[in-house]
């Protein structure tokens, strides 16, 4: 059995309920659509260095919620303070590049 639990278009993101009554199990599958937010990515890093008008700020990543729930199943919490090297080394990370939002080593 298979059932849409949600849908928010404006999101992206989509849960459906799936129950196999052969096992008894039952498990949600979240799905998220990470496109605007990645384009959006890009254009940030692109267009500045990231800095506040003032400098005392840096804009350095964007990370969708579809990314930030697959690792916080993976173990990692992103919004941890504990986690802030981690974070770093993700960021920095050629395989997540597109979550940065300006040039540069967190």
């Amino acid at each position: 059995m298979r059932r849409l639990l949600e849908a928010d278009a404006a999101s992206g993101m989509v849960e459906v309920f799936h129950h196999d009554p052969l096992t008894d199990v039952s498990t949600i599958e979240t799905r998220h659509d990470c496109t605007a937010v990645i384009e959006q990515n890009k254009r940030l890093a692109t267009a500045s260095d990231g800095y506040s008008p003032s400098r005392e700020l840096r804009r350095v990543g964007s990370i969708p919620l579809g990314v930030y729930l697959l690792w916080l199943a993976e173990g990692f919490d992103a919004l941890d303070p504990n986690n802030t090297r981690e974070l770093r080394r993700r960021l920095d990370d050629p395989d997540w590049r597109w979550l940065k939002t300006a040039p540069g080593r967190t």
